[in-house]
């Protein structure tokens, strides 16, 4: 039979274990909240991101519908001279291209974007991925007469996905030739660097400001025109930062008004 201390002792000891027990609770409870709210604020951003995305292709996609559908009808009404046709042949040509990227460049997100999309593991030889890099924008290249050059080891080899990375490297070297002026140089490098395999795009083009660059990776950055006038959607620099994603790596934006534009991606 319990004393009289024993039995006073006793739910003072279980309150003494219950306010001793609550601090982990709470900080179980605490932790658990937090990662709710990462993730619901990841959601709300990638639900924001696929509204802007959606929304910048329906209003591309509706301008050169519509202007289409006004040529052909005013062809069909006779308002509209052939002479008068043919002048407006070059801009719906550029329109065409325009969207055609636009789809092309969606197509592709939503392949890296779909929850059961792979990463795969390849050995990746440096040399090999700058001359298809050469081989893929000859004709950009000649026709500003831009100098692609590669520096660090030809012969470097480093593991990763290579249909990713020479995507990355695409729309890198595409924005790199868009905001080139003429008769300049690009330098691609791959070399190793603290551990990481350091891949780098860096141009002598017309750069940007320090408000454009804490937008690029959004759709609240304004789309520029090329050198020569070459139009776009937007869409490279953040298909690009969902590739380095996916590849566990990191992207660094470096860039002068009237010097150009270095992008540096970190690989593990």
């Amino acid at each position: 039979m319990l004393s009289e201390n024993s039995r006073h002792r006793g739910p003072r000891s279980n309150v003494r274990n219950t306010f001793q027990k609550r601090p982990t609770t709470y900080l179980f409870m605490e932790k658990h909240i937090d990662e709710l709210q990462s993730k619901l604020e990841k959601l709300q951003g990638e639900n924001q991101f696929k509204t802007e995305w959606l929304s910048r292709i329906s209003h591309d996609l509706k301008e050169t519908f519509g202007s289409i559908l006004w040529i052909t009808q005013a062809v069909e009404d006779q308002t509209l001279t052939k002479e008068e046709f043919f002048k407006l042949l070059p801009r719906i040509k550029v329109d065409a291209k325009k969207n055609l990227q636009t789809l092309e460049d969606t197509s592709e997100w939503l392949k890296i974007r779909n929850p059961e999309f792979k990463v795969a593991s390849s050995k990746i030889v440096a040399e090999e991925l700058f001359k298809d890099l050469e081989n893929t924008f000859k004709e950009e290249l000649i026709a500003k007469n831009i100098q692609l050059q590669f520096e660090g080891d030809k012969n470097m080899i480093f593991i990763s996905d290579y249909s990713l990375v020479f995507l990355l490297l695409k729309k890198l070297v595409h924005n790199a030739i868009k905001f080139s002026q003429l008769n300049s140089t690009i330098v691609f490098t791959v070399k190793k660097e603290s551990g990481k395999t350091l891949l780098s795009v860096a141009d002598e083009g017309i750069g940007m400001s320090e408000k454009h660059l804490d937008t690029c990776f959004s759709f609240q950055n304004a789309v520029f025109r090329g050198t020569q006038g070459e139009i776009g959607v937007g869409f490279g620099l953040k298909i690009a930062r969902d590739i380095v994603y996916l590849l566990q790596g990191k992207i660094e934006l470096v860039s002068h008004e009237n010097v150009g534009t270095s992008i540096l991606i970190f690989l593990p």
